[in-house]
């Protein structure tokens, strides 16, 4: 057996093994093979895809999807470029970055040394960065993968995209994949309305029941742990199909076996990790509970839940603020914000019906907790 725990129960790390998500791996895997096609006098004879953003929760296995594109990407020959976690960076400062690590890549490409072409610590270096992509997509095709990309400085990102769509309209072989949390979109929207629309938009939530007994099985039998159909049933149900939680039963029940001294996961040893569970999930509430006291959020979100709980049928957005605004007694637009951050820090979801829903598994029945102790 190896004895490293194969899960990793952290925001923004790929899962060990990518369950589901079926349709996202299909439209990525598309994107690659339009982008690989022949050339005719340097151009594509059809339009590459339109950048792909990938929008979640933090946990939802945005990264996990980046990863798979990576892979795939790379056994194809495409010349891969990744970027994330650039925020709090003056916008010319990040490019110039930016631009230095593809030039290394260029130059590991070539075999050649890394010349310092980026130009002056200054906004020349935006420039910079679009004309060296462009150079590098008419060389060979090019997937650019942008992670966490509600951090990025919001201009800057709408600068880059801009580009992006004149590179794919001019038939260039260059495939997007941009992941964020949903504030993205909003983000986007208020910079050019373009931007939301002239994208292929997917929003990633929970698995299925089975997607979900795969995620946990695979992992263990991969290293050679047996697992009982009973304490998967079990730890699955604990998930509530969100891959976050799917990766922290997964790495508990095996910290349980490992202090146990077992080479199997049965029910003794999946309720064996039932506190620890419990705590961690606690801890990953706690976390988000405090990020809504500093987006001032506390007194709108209790009449959320109120009147998604007390809905006949779910709403759609356009009523939930409605009523929210006449509860909470708030301006409408103010309401847009709100529902936004929500949205964006998990408490609500929208389905593919654009109906909302409560967001994280049993984070309703924790916030309610917390207020009501609150109030004592």
């Amino acid at each position: 057996m190896d004895p490293i725990n194969p899960f990793n129960p952290s925001p923004g790390t790929a899962s060990p093994h990518l369950a589901g998500r079926k349709k996202e791996r299909q439209l990525i895997e598309e994107a690659l093979d339009l982008i690989v096609q022949p050339l005719v006098k340097g151009k594509l004879t059809e339009p590459p895809m339109w950048p792909i953003k990938l929008i979640g929760l933090h946990g939802a296995g945005k990264t996990a999807l980046l990863d798979f594109a990576l892979e795939q990407a790379q056994q194809q020959g495409i010349h891969v470029l990744s970027y994330d976690h650039l925020p709090h960076m003056e916008p010319w400062d990040n490019y110039d970055r930016a631009v230095q690590r593809m030039l290394a890549d260029r130059a590991r490409e070539k075999n050649t040394a890394v010349q310092d072409e980026s130009g002056a610590h200054n906004q020349k270096c935006e420039k910079d960065f679009h004309l060296l992509l462009e150079e590098m997509v008419r060389e060979k095709p090019v997937l650019l993968l942008l992670d966490e990309a509600e951090h990025y400085e919001v201009r800057q990102l709408a600068t880059l995209l801009l580009e992006i769509q004149r590179m794919q309209f001019e038939r260039l072989p260059l495939a997007v994949l941009v992941a964020g949390t949903p504030i993205l979109a909003d983000l986007l929207s208020y910079f050019n309305d373009s931007l939301t629309y002239d994208a292929v938009n997917r929003y990633i939530h929970h698995l299925s029941d089975e997607e979900t007994r795969e995620a946990l099985r695979e992992p263990f039998t991969q290293r050679g742990v047996e697992v009982s159909e009973e304490a998967l049933d079990w730890l699955a149900t604990w998930t509530g199909n969100y891959p976050y939680f799917i990766q922290m039963a997964g790495a508990k029940a095996w910290d349980a076996m490992e202090k146990a001294g077992r080479f199997e996961i049965d029910m003794e040893m999946a309720q064996q990790a039932a506190s620890a569970l419990l705590d961690a999930r606690d801890d990953y509430y706690q976390s988000v509970l405090a990020k809504m006291k500093r987006a001032d959020l506390l007194d709108q979100a209790p009449h959320a839940i109120a009147l998604i709980e007390a809905a006949e049928q779910p709403l759609y957005p356009e009523q939930l603020r409605r009523r929210l605004a006449e509860a909470a007694g708030l301006e409408e637009e103010d309401c847009r914000v709100v529902f936004a951050h929500l949205l964006d820090l998990g408490l609500i979801w929208l389905t593919r019906q654009n109906k909302v829903v409560a967001g994280l598994p049993s984070f309703f029945t924790f916030f309610k907790a917390r207020q009501q102790a609150a109030e004592v």
